[in-house]
């Protein structure tokens, strides 16, 4: 949680600086003069191009799922594009991900069996831990489930099986390989091959890709001919026919120790704190927000305008909920492979082979940025009363019981319908603490 306290703190004063500067009145201007909802962007993005790249901020950050799933379930996705394909996931594994997505399931937990069983095998990591990846999938196939108009997924990563691996030296020559060292070319090769393939809608192929932000940008290494994967799509179906769209960032730490900072030392961020923080989406190209120096210099001395064609805004750096962690995906039948993997991958990196212990920790405490999303006896009201309409609409607690207070009546509501989740599970899926986790809130709507 103290990581999560000093963004709040160094986000809100980079933030509180611009609050009377006049330099900010430029960028609030604009903003209210140029932009509309972020699915309807999408969409009129659209309709003057076949392609469009959605920038994923932070892989952990589970929020950017909301609105791209809003943008998934609008009627319009699935009649008029139909296609959307992601980084995550091995491009082997495409079959199996849209037979998961378009299969029939007796009941909640048959699904949720299956799609644990699908994720344990998607990745070239001993698993991918990014809850959001849950959050995307159980999306996806409820609003297929709902719709004769069925969206089809593309995985675009690398060729890869665990079944094939049984050394380290084996997964340290995939590691090195041409197919790793260069994934934005082998990404934007697969999807390649998959778009030829599409049925054409109306006449037109059309497709969403979702890739986080570095794959995403239209620009080359400095004094290197390697292209991001936003560079080479718009290079292979062009500049005006592929548009890239950057969500907002928050400032965090990459694995590789590079550091993603707030835009223009928080600029943007004001901007939208003026403006209310209302979701929206706009282009960028001869803006002022367009102009500020792209905070990267492997790419050269770039702008904003010169990497993407638009943003979209979609919650305020300090309500982003970074979340690892995916509960129950080690089931004991699952423990022994689990293992071997972790084994073969932390030799093949020389690094020292955690215990079994200590690697259930890491992936089922879903750290303490879960509590960052927290709803409990501290949060406000509004936050509050959503989780009880919720409770009062699925016959947890009794009809108009929205106070506001997350009173005791409330915390045993909650935990009650997280036991009844966990039962409707093979594994144990959430916390059953009695307040309103991240996880939580997701099956609270889910269950709509």
């Amino acid at each position: 949680m103290k990581k999560t306290i000093l963004l709040i703190i160094i986000a809100g004063c980079a933030i509180t600086s611009y609050a009377q500067n006049s330099e900010l009145n430029d960028y609030v201007n604009y903003i209210k003069g140029n932009n509309c909802n972020p699915v309807d962007y999408i969409f009129n993005l659209f309709e003057k191009s076949d392609i469009v790249v959605i920038g994923e901020r932070d892989h952990r950050d589970t929020t950017q799922y909301e609105v791209i799933l809003d943008l998934l379930r609008d009627p319009r996705f699935a009649k008029e594009i139909g296609y959307v394909y992601t980084e995550v996931g091995c491009v082997n594994r495409t079959k199996n991900a849209n037979k998961l997505l378009c299969g029939r399931y007796k009941s909640d937990k048959a699904f949720n069996e299956a799609l644990y069983t699908y994720l344990r095998n998607e990745d070239f990591n001993p698993l991918w831990d990014k809850y959001n990846r849950v959050q995307f999938l159980r999306g996806l196939y409820e609003i297929n489930r709902s719709s004769k108009n069925k969206i089809t997924l593309g995985l675009t990563d690398c060729n890869f099986s665990w079944k094939k691996i049984k050394t380290a030296e084996e997964y340290r020559n995939f590691d090195y390989s041409p197919a790793c060292a260069y994934r934005d070319s082998t990404m934007c090769f697969h999807f390649a091959k998959m778009y030829a393939k599409q049925k054409p809608k109306n006449g037109k192929r059309k497709a969403l890709i979702i890739t986080n932000h570095p794959h995403a940008l239209n620009a080359t290494f400095e004094g290197q001919d390697y292209h991001c994967q936003g560079k080479w799509l718009k290079e292979r179906y062009g500049n005006d026919n592929v548009k890239i769209v950057m969500l907002n960032l928050t400032e965090y730490t990459h694995s590789n120790d590079q550091q993603t900072p707030l835009v223009a030392d928080g600029l943007w961020d004001a901007a939208f704190e003026v403006v209310d923080c209302q979701p929206f989406g706009m282009d960028i190209k001869d803006t002022p927000f367009g102009r500020i120096p792209y905070f990267n210099d492997r790419y050269g001395k770039m702008k904003w305008e010169d990497v993407a064609d638009g943003i979209i805004y979609y919650k305020p750096c300090y309500e982003m909920v970074l979340t690892i962690g995916i509960p129950g995906i080690v089931s004991a039948d699952f423990e022994e492979e689990f293992m071997r993997r972790i084994k073969i991958y932390f030799e093949a990196m020389d690094r020292a082979v955690p215990t079994l212990e200590d690697t259930l920790d890491w992936l089922l405490r879903i750290e303490d940025e879960l509590n960052y999303g927290l709803i409990d006896s501290e949060s406000d009201s509004e936050a509050i009363s959503k989780v009880q309409k919720r409770l009062v609409a699925l016959k947890w607690l009794p009809e108009g019981y929205v106070t506001g207070e997350y009173d005791e009546t409330t915390r045993q509501a909650t935990q009650q319908f997280q036991k009844y989740v966990n039962s409707k599970n093979p594994v144990i899926v959430v916390r059953e603490t009695g307040y309103a986790d991240v996880v939580t809130q997701q099956y609270l709507l889910m269950d709509e």
